[in-house]
């Protein structure tokens, strides 16, 4: 007998979406390494605004490295990535570990502005949904 298996679909902002499928090509997602995510969103136009930003994410354990990367996504939305590791690794091979999408078009203000900001945390970007 041949098993059958079977392809849930989901019809989310219009675009049909395999739930077995991997995110699309020109996407950020979590566990994916720093230098992986900041290749991705340098190819899709966005530019790192981390100097300008004053809020840093807390460490809890003194043998973890936790770097947050800021992002202006090309519609002006703003991408907060925090990335962690071992002490001692190289920034680039840090791991994603979480992702805050700001609101669509509204940047990252100031310290104040994002933080009434409505946001999500998603799992993954496509940047391709946030093009100029």
């Amino acid at each position: 007998m041949v098993g059958i298996r079977p392809l849930l679909l989901v019809v989310a902002a219009g675009a049909l979406v395999s739930c077995n499928s991997q995110p699309p090509v020109g996407t950020v997602k979590v566990s994916m390494t720093l230098g992986e995510a900041t290749a991705v969103l340098d190819t899709a136009g966005a530019r790192d605004i981390s100097g300008t930003v004053s809020i840093v994410s807390g460490k809890t354990d003194p043998d973890t490295v936790v770097r947050d990367v800021w992002y202006l996504l090309p519609d002006g939305t703003c991408l907060h990535l925090v990335a962690e590791g071992r002490l001692g690794q190289d920034t680039p091979n840090l791991v994603i570990k979480f992702l805050t999408l700001g609101k669509v078009g509204q940047g990252y203000g100031s310290k104040m502005e994002w933080v009434e900001q409505e946001k999500i945390n998603p799992k993954f970007v496509n940047l391709a949904d946030h093009r100029s």
